[in-house]
């Protein structure tokens, strides 16, 4: 369990540093957490997933 949760951290904060964190010059430290929760509404709300049939998670929920 430990391992798996391990897997999951470090896949987030790869995919964080690459999709915005490097993406981003941030001139002050508290622009971070507003930076990275518009792209986590939109990663975990609004993009397509496979897992999904390429339905973003809401437009899933709407169709059940």
């Amino acid at each position: 369990m430990i391992d798996s949760c391990r897997r999951l951290v470090e896949r987030f904060n790869q995919r964080s540093r690459k999709e915005v964190l490097d993406l981003y010059l941030f001139e002050l430290l508290q622009q971070v957490p507003n930076i990275i929760g518009e792209w986590l509404d939109i990663s975990n709300n609004r993009l397509p997933h496979n897992a999904r049939g390429e339905l973003a998670p809401t437009g899933y929920l709407e169709a059940a």
